[in-house]
């Protein structure tokens, strides 16, 4: 009888831990879009990348509910939040709704594989799976260069290997 009353918990448990994850990634959106909403600009590039955030604006649709669904299935990340609410008329509730419904599912599997024994080694063998394909795909794509190679060469420039002499900018004081 004891056996069963766990394996009972655990189905209860884990409906309840996913919902209340999707609350907590659902309140913490919606915080940053307010902060965007209510600040605006100013605030929002200390918090976050402007650079990322302009780059994402010109995706935005113009209806953006299922886009907002889609993206959260996919990206659940906070810098989405503040492009939203700089970026669209898109009204509270609208904006809640469709970030519950795209967040739900991810809350559903994470909780399901936390709960399995060897759940780090499913999502590392995930991971790792996925950047295989990517580097697959990104090289059989006819461009010559895989893509990781093209995004270093794009965010971290070659460096020099001879070595110049700066000059100190702080100064010495000596008694």
């Amino acid at each position: 009888m004891r056996a069963a009353d766990n394996t009972m918990m655990v189905r209860v448990r884990m409906p309840v831990a996913a919902l209340v994850t999707t609350v907590g990634w659902t309140a913490g959106s919606l915080v940053a879009f307010y902060i965007a909403r209510r600040w605006g600009t100013p605030i929002v590039k200390k918090l976050t990348s402007m650079e990322r955030v302009n780059r994402l604006r010109r995706y935005v649709p113009k209806h953006p509910f299922w886009s907002v669904v889609l993206l959260r299935l996919v990206v659940p990340m906070d810098v989405i939040s503040y492009v939203l609410g700089l970026f669209t008329e898109m009204s509270w509730s609208s904006y809640g709704l469709a970030t519950a419904l795209g967040l739900t599912p991810s809350a559903f599997i994470l909780t399901y594989i936390g709960k399995m024994p060897r759940a780090y080694d499913i999502i590392m063998l995930g991971i790792g799976g996925a950047v295989v394909i990517w580097i697959i795909y990104s090289t059989r794509r006819g461009a010559g260069t895989p893509a990781i190679a093209a995004f270093v060469a794009k965010h971290h420039p070659p460096r020099s290997h001879a070595r110049t002499h700066t000059p100190s900018r702080t100064k010495r004081f000596t008694a």
